[in-house]
């Protein structure tokens, strides 16, 4: 059973196209609750690379909205996507039977306070950053996406889909808590694609715990975590692990997995494991434009590099090493400040949670070498590239290395911290000293230095970020 079980996990694997350094097909507005279900649900949408996550609201249900959105951003911060912004939603004023318990498990990270309460105004902000595939995934009651319509009925214009868990033939909490919205909303958008898990229950299997152990990355160790504490674990009914509302990115990444009823989109296996396993398998090889994907074999690698390439991807993942890989391929040689550009591109995209090609780059990197050079691996790293007309070199007497990322309107200042600035510049000045500018000796030594920082250096410890407000491109 286990042998079949991996092959099934191969072949879905194989086709999900679900490469961790790729553009995003679908950008994502979250609406939940902070149920145990939507906890699994939320690992698999920070966890895709087909989906930009442009904001999550939360909605009065298995949680209060404030509960879940302090749980949520907490998550968020802890898992460096401090760039995707929160809104509670209003409360219904209602109890809800398991509130107490559901708010006594843990999630990762501190909870954080830095949430909003406008959710009608969040939604609207991130629809209006992209013209198409906006979709709205509501885990939970209509209230927000109600409140949204009647407060800005234009929003209708930029919404491509509501994808919502809700079962009509028998309806569920999601539906009763708030009809009145629930209403509203299928009155507004008759469009709303419903899915749901279908008449008979579906449970993970027993063995999925185990299987979350192999992946081995953020979000499989936070989810099996979360599913090992033990008042979870011995709930007599969630204990079993219900299958609910991880159908719905399930579903938007693997339409062929759902039969369309003539009401609803209903789960046409029991055994989705596989597929979620698949979508949590961050860390992967990745398939390239042209190559399938980057060989990482002695064969394909110069031996400095060979030696220390396992011990790179298992600290920073399959796509920072091909990012920087290919980075120093174009730009000719291992440079310092073209690894700290891949490095800084990847870190952004990371604190926005978001695909290639969607960052607006400026880079005080200036046009001499080396500080120049940093900008090469902004451009492979983000896709922000010259050809696009997406990155910048801005013109300052004061050339730093600092970029200012530019996400639709959300922007911050991210640049190189002051400790690793005067490192840089030791280490280069000691081989100058040594082998003199420019000289054969001279790049072998800037080389074991790259591959040095290349493999020692992580992009969470080595910027310096902070918000910019009222950014202006001059």
């Amino acid at each position: 059973m286990r042998h079949l079980f991996i092959l099934l996990f191969a072949l879905i694997f194989a086709s999900t196209q679900s490469f961790a350094h790729k553009k995003a097909s679908w950008n994502i507005i979250l609406d939940t609750d902070g149920a145990a279900d939507d906890f699994r649900m939320l690992q698999l949408v920070l966890s895709s690379p087909d989906f930009n996550l442009n904001a999550v609201c939360t909605s009065d249900g298995v949680l209060s909205t404030d509960q879940a959105a302090a749980k949520i951003k907490g998550m968020l911060n802890e898992f460096y996507h401090e760039g995707v912004p929160v809104a509670a939603g209003k409360s219904l004023d209602k109890p809800f039977i398991h509130r107490e318990f559901a708010n006594s498990l843990l999630w990762p990270g501190k909870l954080s306070d830095d949430y909003s309460h406008n959710t009608s105004d969040l939604i609207l902000e991130s629809l209006k950053m992209h013209t198409r595939k906006n979709v709205i995934v509501v885990a939970g009651p209509m209230t927000n996406v109600a409140d949204l319509l009647r407060e800005h009925p234009e929003a209708l214009n930029h919404i491509h889909r509501i994808v919502w868990y809700h079962q009509p033939e028998n309806p569920g909490m999601n539906y009763l808590r708030d009809s009145a919205s629930a209403k509203f909303v299928i009155q507004q958008f008759p469009a709303i694609e419903f899915v749901n898990v279908g008449k008979e229950k579906i449970f993970l299997d027993t063995e999925f715990l185990s299987y979350l152990q192999g992946i081995n990355n953020q979000y499989s160790n936070s989810l099996f975590a979360f599913m090992s504490q033990k008042s979870l674990k011995n709930h007599a009914y969630l204990g079993q692990y219900p299958v609910w509302d991880e159908c719905l990115p399930l579903y938007i990444l693997f339409p062929q997995m759902f039969e369309f009823d003539g009401k609803s989109y209903q789960l046409n296996q029991s055994n989705i494991t596989a597929s979620i396993l698949a979508v949590l398998h961050v860390n992967k090889p990745v398939q390239g434009v042209v190559w399938q994907k980057n060989a990482v074999g002695k064969a394909w690698l110069r031996d400095d590099i060979f030696n220390v390439s396992e011990s790179i991807i298992q600290k920073y993942g399959y796509t920072e090493f091909q990012v920087v890989a290919m980075t120093s391929e174009f730009h000719g040689h291992l440079g310092i400040y073209s690894i700290v550009g891949a490095k800084m591109g990847l870190r952004a995209m990371q604190y926005f949670s978001v695909g290639l090609d969607e960052l607006e780059v400026y880079s005080w990197a200036g046009s001499r070498p080396p500080l120049s050079c940093m900008n090469d691996g902004l451009q492979f790293s983000t896709g922000a590239s010259l050809g696009y007309g997406t990155i910048h070199v801005v013109e300052d007497s004061l050339y730093l290395p600092k970029a200012i990322f530019d996400y639709n309107g959300r922007v911050i200042e991210m640049s190189l911290k002051a400790k690793y600035q005067k490192q840089f510049r030791e280490d280069v000045k000691e081989s100058i000293d040594n082998y003199g500018l420019l000289t054969d000796a001279y790049w072998d030594a800037i080389r074991r230095i790259g591959i040095e920082y290349w493999k020692d250096l992580n992009k969470l410890e080595l910027f310096d970020i902070k918000e910019i407000k009222n950014f202006e491109n001059n």
